[in-house]
């Protein structure tokens, strides 16, 4: 089906989304709470901050960009916190990832050749599984982004996985308060197909 086959109200949906946050605030929170946003540059993440900056103010809405070790796009989500005007922060995950690489050897969960597992250039060791590598950084930016909202305080942190990545289990969210937005925006919107 081509683009021109479906109706989209751009604007309605944005001002039910809109909405929606704005009364989701007000229920979990108040007039001063905060979002916490994690920026990765693509576009849910980037749509989420939009919204929140549309519907809360660009003073109430913290954008937290987690590269592991150094990453070729980041320059994507410096380019959208900037273009947005919101408070940020880069929080570089690499440290905690090798950490806890350090700690599944020392504890005998994986082998590991020693010399090898200090390599700077080569942060993930074939000694861990692929579900590991996968998993364990998006988890890891999961505790940064609560951590930051319990180090600032009276803050909500902003689900940005869509619905394919919540049917297969990769939501990062399941403690406390989260913000469940792009789901709840994706069953909201619906596509009418022109006859």
């Amino acid at each position: 089906m081509s683009e021109k086959e479906y109706a989209f109200d751009v604007e309605k949906i944005t001002a039910e989304v809109v909405a929606w946050i704005q009364k989701w605030i007000s229920e979990n929170g108040n007039e001063r709470t905060k979002v916490i946003v994690g920026i990765s540059g693509g576009k849910d993440s980037s749509v989420v901050a939009a919204l929140m900056v549309k519907a809360l103010g660009k003073e109430r809405v913290i954008g937290v960009m987690m590269p592991n070790g150094e990453q070729k796009d980041i320059l994507d989500s410096q380019t959208v916190v900037n273009h947005l005007g919101i408070e940020h922060y880069t929080v570089n995950i690499a440290s905690a990832y090798e950490g806890i690489q350090k700690a599944f050897a020392v504890a005998g969960i994986v082998e590991n050749d020693e010399n090898e597992f200090f390599d700077e250039n080569k942060l993930m060791n074939d000694s861990f599984s692929s579900i590991f590598k996968t998993n364990t950084p998006a988890r890891l930016r999961m505790v940064t982004l609560y951590g930051i909202g319990a180090q600032i305080g009276n803050c909500r942190v902003a689900n940005t996985c869509n619905l394919s990545e919540d049917l297969v289990g990769y939501s990062t969210f399941y403690l406390g308060k989260p913000l469940i937005f792009i789901r709840k925006m994706e069953r909201n919107i619906e596509f009418e197909r022109k006859v």
